[in-house]
């Protein structure tokens, strides 16, 4: 196909380069370690997805086919992507031939074309489904669904080799092109061509690849809304509207994404802005799909948490070499009636809608508590009570009295000190740069952290009340997450500014530009919020039977796990995995920040220069400091107190000693701060 383009025949053989992120070589480390950790989760996520779907015969129906068939293509879409990505990140800029831009290009595509014709046949899938149940599985053959994924990949082979031919037979000028971009999109290679592309971009406009499925998508939902719209019960339409808030959700993430890339106009478009989208459409997307689809989906995700006991159950038999002598046991979710072979040993009625694994013989405590799990998972995800009791910090009466006057005074004084940082920040235009933005971030989600928790304890407290409604109980602790996880990274930001400031103090107002500082800001807003939504998610899910009693002062996401009659061992994998991630990551950003600081602070000749150098970042490593010696002290030493004490202890500190502190902090080893505060003090004196 590209020995015949005009390129190769006029100005024969030619290459491109892709313009590199970053010239510095810490922020490329930086770069390298966040992209691949993206990918990485990326695999993980679908490939997830894809063995549920491979190993539990209940999901094998044409919903979850598609849905792993999108996983692998998902998979696949990265990984055509990101791995040259990641090797251009470090060294010189390597060139890649136009036939390896052509062929990236060409799978990039497809790969694209391919993920939005199964959109739409999923949109079909779900018209089928609740606009014809009953003609559903006559519809929906195991042979019409093969079908329809092997038209959407050759449709999508054929219109991306049109796409892609079209493209590649345009000249190119100069021998060595750069494209300012990170892969061989369409946008910035049309970009290079030394040709009239209004044709091209006309048919980038109007191609099937993305407006065939969009238009199959808008039908079908138009229908199924006209089909819910017509059922009488609110709980009905929920229901039916509930089967497709998944793929709905995953559509509006794709096409949102994919207008602001090439729907755009090329005159209010920069290279800039195509590669900010074409990072959120490459790692976000496939990286949010799993998640959407487990934390909306209940037979994903009951098929993942017995998959993961089933393959924490077959390691335990191979480690006590009892592999050889297994018998079924009943669990999860297939619709069966009957008693399964060889079960002769189980009740016909203990079987019912479940499927069967294996389990050791002889385990009878395994084989006791599995059952009880599958027990209490059929129980359903509603809640049975509708308050928590919260103990607090002492039942006696009179240390509750001090504990009334302490925690009032350490949230007056939070609030106060907290509340005159922003203030200074926000009257004072010498405050106005990255650093002080960061800080003002810092003290609000202080001041919201600690308003979470200790006025509910301090109510509870003077009404001598110990309840907390079910919602107020959920709704404390989703914003308990989100405070702390932005506290976490925010220190993380804080960071990466002073290293810019130390290490690159001649570049630092380019690379520190409002839109950047704008967006590190936003950033850990959102991931705190992802965070913590992904926790109340699964918490939901689970039932609460008869102790409703919180051994805590506020409704902690660990102590409601404790409580709870369902299995939780998905939660608690979630809470492990998401928050190892949420406190190595940014530790590992603050961590490589000061090794690059202290390496360039004593690089300089003079002490006053090493002490004015190290000054500026003093504060931030005193919080950092207490905020990770905190966690440190709490939980990762042997305590000789019960868990539940420790716990208590570490919310405290996290809670409120680290925000009432933090204003001290920073009031009183900055200058900047104290002057300011100094001239609001005299003006209002002066006013009186």
């Amino acid at each position: 196909m590209f020995a015949r383009s005009p390129v190769l025949n006029q100005s024969g053989p030619t290459e491109f380069v892709f313009r590199v992120f970053t010239a510095v070589p810490e922020f490329q480390a930086l770069l390298f370690l966040l992209f691949l950790l993206l990918y990485l989760m990326i695999l993980c996520g679908n490939t997830a997805i894809i063995w549920a779907v491979c190993t539990h015969s209940s999901l094998h129906t044409p919903m979850y086919f598609f849905l792993s068939n999108l996983s692998f293509i998902e998979i696949s879409y990265t990984t055509v992507v990101v791995p040259l990505m990641l090797s251009n990140i470090f060294g010189a800029r390597k060139p890649i031939s136009l036939a390896g831009c052509g062929a990236q290009m060409f799978f990039f595509v497809t790969l694209g074309s391919a993920d939005c014709f199964l959109l739409a046949i999923m949109a079909y899938d779900r018209y089928v489904a609740i606009c014809h149940p009953l003609h559903y599985t006559l519809i929906m053959t195991q042979k019409l669904c093969i079908q329809m994924v092997g038209c959407a990949v050759g449709l999508a082979l054929y219109l991306s080799l049109q796409l892609t031919s079209l493209i590649f037979t345009l000249p190119f000028c100069g021998r060595l092109r750069e494209i300012n971009h990170f892969l061989c999109d369409v946008p910035p290679v049309l970009r290079l061509a030394c040709a009239d592309i209004h044709v091209h971009q006309a048919v980038l406009y109007v191609h099937p690849c993305a407006d065939c499925p969009f238009i199959l998508i808008s039908v079908s939902y138009m229908f199924i809304t006209l089909a819910i719209l017509r059922i009488r019960s609110a709980e009905g339409r929920r229901r039916a509207f509930s089967t497709c808030s998944s793929h709905l959700t995953v559509v509006l993430l794709q096409y949102g994404f994919c207008a602001l890339v090439y729907l755009r106009p090329q005159s209010s478009s920069s290279v800039d802005e195509d590669r900010q989208f074409a990072l959120i459409y490459t790692f976000v997307t496939p990286l949010l799909n799993p998640l959407i689809y487990t934390l909306r989906n209940k037979d994903v995700k009951g098929a993942l948490r017995n998959a993961i006991i089933m393959l924490l159950l077959t390691s335990e038999a191979d480690a006590s070499g009892t592999q050889q002598n297994l018998y079924s046991v009943a669990g999860g979710w297939e619709r069966q009636n009957r008693k399964p072979k060889g079960s002769a040993h189980l009740p016909a009625m203990a079987v019912t809608n479940w499927y069967y694994i294996e389990v050791p013989c002889g385990d009878k405590k395994t084989l006791c508590s599995f059952l009880q799990i599958n027990r209490n998972m059929h129980q359903g995800n509603q809640t049975s009570i509708s308050e928590f009791l919260l103990l607090g910090l002492s039942n006696e009466t009179e240390k509750q009295n001090l504990l009334y006057v302490l925690f009032l005074g350490m949230y007056l004084v939070t609030v106060v000190g907290n509340g005159l940082i922003i203030l200074a920040i926000s009257l004072d235009s010498y405050l106005h740069t990255p650093m002080y933005l960061f800080l003002a971030n810092l003290s609000f989600a202080d001041i919201s952290s600690i308003s979470t928790s200790v006025p509910k304890m301090l109510m509870n407290i003077q009404t001598k009340s110990q309840s907390i409604s079910y919602e107020s109980c959920i709704t404390q602790m989703y914003f308990s997450i989100v405070f702390v996880v932005i506290d976490n990274f925010l220190l993380g930001v804080m960071a990466y500014d002073r290293f810019v400031a130390i290490c690159h103090p001649l570049n630092y107002t380019t690379i520190m530009q409002p839109r950047l500082c704008i967006l590190l800001t936003i950033i850990p807003w959102v991931l705190s919020n992802i965070v913590a939504l992904t926790h109340t998610l699964l918490l939901l899910e689970l039932c609460f039977c008869d102790n409703n009693t919180l051994s805590h002062f506020f409704c902690d996401l660990a102590s409601l796990l404790k409580l709870s009659c369902s299995d939780t061992m998905i939660n608690e994998l979630v809470l492990f995995i998401v928050g190892l991630s949420v406190i190595i990551f940014p530790f590992a950003l603050i961590l490589f920040s000061y090794i690059c600081i202290v390496r360039a602070v004593l690089i300089i000749s003079s002490t006053e220069g090493k002490w004015k150098a190290f000054s500026t970042c003093a504060s931030h490593l005193t919080v950092v400091l207490l905020f990770y010696g905190t966690i440190v002290g709490v939980y990762f030493f042997p305590s000789s107190t019960h868990p539940d004490d420790r716990d208590k202890i570490g919310a405290v500190l996290f809670t409120v000693v680290t925000p009432m502190m933090n204003p001290f902090i920073y009031s009183l080893r900055n200058k900047d701060i104290k002057g300011t505060l100094k001239k609001l003090i005299n003006r209002k004196t002066s006013c009186l």
